[in-house]
């Protein structure tokens, strides 16, 4: 059997494979291959490639170890998958406790993953006040995170350092007046009045 054959080319991010169907080919046999032009992956990094004849992938380790982009080059003998590697970047996120404070830290980063994700928050604390919510500032154009109570979530693939903001509620307090020989009154003040 002489041909003709088939490149697949695989991306695989944090090890979820998703099969890049616009590189799909059917050529000849013994033809010199050449795959260029390979797309880059907001919010990823790339690791390597792995190439594997009989159409079967053998091994999950990465065979060709790279940190950039060069053209993967080889003879086509039988049906053949390419796996291209990516891992996910490690992504910053800020907190505006507005004076608040947390008994333990949150958490500070999130790795990019093709997956949706989600982490729980350590509810503030703050003298004079209660905790009301959380609010997520994105930058402009941003998407991808949102906040429900304490837990935030994250798009898959959703590359964005964000901040995620403690808003309060003043505590009521109240003031007793007595006046000598007259009446007693009762006000409610909020913290800092």
């Amino acid at each position: 059997d002489i041909g003709p054959y088939t490149i697949s080319l695989i991306i695989n991010k944090n090890a979820a494979q998703t099969e890049l169907r616009d590189y799909n080919q059917v050529v000849d046999y013994n033809s010199e291959i050449t795959i260029s032009n390979l797309s880059t992956y907001p919010g990823y990094d790339y690791k390597g490639y792995s190439i594997f004849e009989n159409g079967t992938e053998s091994s999950a380790a990465i065979k060709n170890e790279a940190t950039t982009f060069a053209d993967i080059k080889f003879t086509l003998t039988s049906n053949t998958i390419v796996d291209l590697y990516f891992t996910g970047k490690t992504v910053n996120i800020a907190y505006e406790l507005n004076n608040g404070t947390v008994a333990s830290a949150n958490k500070a980063t999130y790795v990019v993953d093709k997956q949706a994700q989600s982490f729980e928050l350590v509810q503030p604390t703050k003298v004079g006040y209660t905790f009301s919510n959380w609010s997520v500032t994105l930058p402009n154009g941003a998407s991808g995170v949102s906040v429900s109570e304490n837990t935030v979530n994250i798009a898959g693939s959703t590359y964005a350092e964000f901040t995620l903001v403690a808003n309060w509620t003043e505590n009521p307090y109240t003031i007793t007046l007595h006046v000598n020989g007259g009446e007693t009154s009762k006000s409610d003040y909020p913290t800092g009045h």
